[in-house]
């Protein structure tokens, strides 16, 4: 991605300060898969995972972990195709933009075949001890989510501009979570945010159609997603660009927010894959 400046750099980690220690208001919050989604797609050595955080800020008082998994399917155990990981949330900047896009590739799918993608998302709650005042924290649950998709040769690139137009974002897989009550963290306890999630009320519907991704962004993305894949050394069959010093210096001239926080998204898991 290139070196961003040193005054880059300290105005980002500012920001990012400034919104950390912003309250936190009950309401809703919502995990939308943006992709893959239940099409096919051309095999690739760079497919990407992508998913949309609504309520970050809201997100980040259930101190959450996004854990996924991929399957080949309708082959044997031996010669199945699988790939793995496990995101802690706390761990990442993921609250300095809403919505914000949370996004790695992997380089095990560059075959035909079908697959599943399963994937949770794992929350945790906070409570009064019944035997003091003292805040206790515990492990809330989680509920799994699936989709089957398939690679085959002739068919089209992922496109994430198209998968949040009006027709077809309805068809994103989506959790929305209800948070009614929230707590103070102390200081003295590492949470990830100034408050946590006391309940978690009824699930309410999803609204995945209210992620937006236009072709700049989808751009982003993709650019940031080789970008990241071609500095990892055991990734191979890919087509990297040659750096040059002007692509860095467009890179370190990006404005801080929208597609500059877009392209830090993706720096969480790369070798997860």
């Amino acid at each position: 991605m290139g070196l961003l400046s040193q005054s880059w750099l300290i105005l980002a980690l500012c920001l990012s300060l400034a919104y950390s220690q912003t309250s936190i208001t009950a309401g809703v919050t919502e995990v939308d898969l943006i992709f893959p989604r239940n099409e096919s797609y051309s095999p690739s050595p760079l497919t990407p995972i992508v998913f949309a955080i609504q309520n970050p800020g809201l997100l980040s008082s259930l101190n959450p972990e996004i854990s996924y998994y991929i399957e080949q399917q309708n082959v044997s155990t031996n010669e199945s195709v699988s790939t793995s990981g496990s995101i802690k949330l706390s761990n990442t900047n993921y609250t300095t933009s809403d919505p914000y896009f949370l996004y790695w590739s992997t380089g095990k799918l560059d075959i035909e075949g079908t697959f599943v993608l399963a994937w949770e998302l794992k929350m945790n709650n906070c409570s009064h001890s019944p035997q003091s005042d003292a805040l206790s924290f515990g492990y809330f649950g989680s509920r799994r989510h699936q989709v089957y998709f398939s690679t085959k040769n002739g068919t089209s690139s992922p496109d994430f501009a198209s998968a949040t137009e009006a027709d077809a974002c309805d068809q994103s897989q989506a959790q929305a979570v209800q948070v009614p009550d929230l707590l103070a963290v102390p200081s003295s306890r590492t949470w990830g945010a100034p408050s946590c999630a006391a309940t978690v009320g009824p699930s309410p519907t999803p609204s995945p159609c209210e992620v937006k991704i236009d072709s700049t962004a989808a751009a982003s993305i993709s650019a940031a997603l080789t970008s990241d894949a071609c500095a990892n050394p055991v990734r191979t069959g890919l087509s990297c660009p040659t750096p040059s010093s002007e692509s860095a210096a467009s890179v370190t001239q990006s404005p801080v927010g929208g597609r500059w926080l877009l392209a830090m998204g993706m720096l969480v898991a790369y070798g997860l894959a």
